[in-house]
């Protein structure tokens, strides 16, 4: 024991050993990754790092996401939360097959029921009202009543060399009438035209029309013009326009064309037209 008065020997303190690698030092916790782990309120607390996930691991806190295989057609809902979800594009339709929706046409199979055609349009049913037909047209026929026509009097003649052939050509249901030009046309080597005439078309009031003429035998042409009298009324109705006078001056068929025939009132305004012929048989 030690005498009273002595004093007690010092204390040594050792130093406290470091720790082993890896290893937390004293009185700091140990932090697992992935792991919450309470935290000291001490002081100088130390707070390891998470490690970060493995290749192909999902992030702590996130959802994980299976790969799914999108089938053609059919929609795949992604997840309802999440980061980052991954949709993968639909495939394209195989080759000859018809994309979502469309309907596939069956060679020979007739397509969906539609509405039909309105029969008018088929051409099936006539129009309501057709159109008139017009006259026949033909030299020495009267037309129906009120159609101004210009015809001459014979279709046809059949003549002997040195025959003299008179031919009119004649107007049905004219109107307000005080001019008209003639164009003829004929074959020389077979007609030669003597003598042309004024109608009595033009005066049956008793005033004669003035004529102009310009008659080319040796061309087979003749431009003639009537015109009534200045202060003389215009007239109407149906008569004989102008007479020409033929002779048959060799064989075979000649036909004599009155064309572009026009009708002019006082104001020098169209009130009828036409055209007509007449062929002549020379033997």
């Amino acid at each position: 024991m030690a005498a009273a008065g002595d004093t007690a020997p010092s204390t040594v303190n050792k130093p406290a050993v470091p720790p082993a690698p890896g290893a937390a030092p004293a009185g700091v916790p140990l932090m697992t990754p992935g792991i919450a782990t309470a935290l000291p309120t001490g002081p100088s607390a130390i707070v390891s790092p998470a490690a970060p996930p493995a290749p192909g691991a999902t992030p702590a806190g996130a959802a994980p996401m299976t790969q799914g295989i999108m089938t053609p057609g059919i929609a795949t809902a992604p997840p309802a939360t999440g980061p980052s979800a991954i949709v993968y594009p639909a495939a394209p339709p195989a080759p000859g097959a018809a994309p979502a929706g469309v309907a596939i046409m069956t060679p020979g199979t007739a397509p969906p029921a539609t509405a039909p055609l309105p029969a008018a349009l088929l051409g099936l049913v006539p129009p309501a009202t057709a159109p008139p037909e017009g006259p026949s047209g033909a030299p020495g026929s009267a037309p129906p009543a009120g159609l101004v026509k210009i015809r001459f009097n014979e279709a046809q003649l059949d003549r002997n060399v040195g025959d003299s052939i008179s031919v009119s050509i004649l107007v049905d249901n004219a109107k307000d009438v005080v001019s008209a030009p003639f164009t003829l046309q004929y074959d020389p080597k077979i007609l030669s035209l003597n003598e042309v005439a004024s109608g009595k078309f033009w005066s049956a009031d008793g005033e004669e029309p003035i004529m102009i003429k310009n008659v080319q035998n040796d061309a087979g042409t003749a431009s003639i013009r009537l015109n009534r009298k200045p202060g003389s009324p215009a007239v109407a109705g149906t008569g004989t326009l102008l007479t020409l006078n033929f002779k048959a001056v060799g064989p075979g068929t000649a036909t004599v064309a009155a064309s572009n025939i026009t009708l002019n009132n006082a104001q020098n305004q169209l009130v009828g037209s036409g055209s007509s012929r007449v062929t002549i048989n020379v033997k």
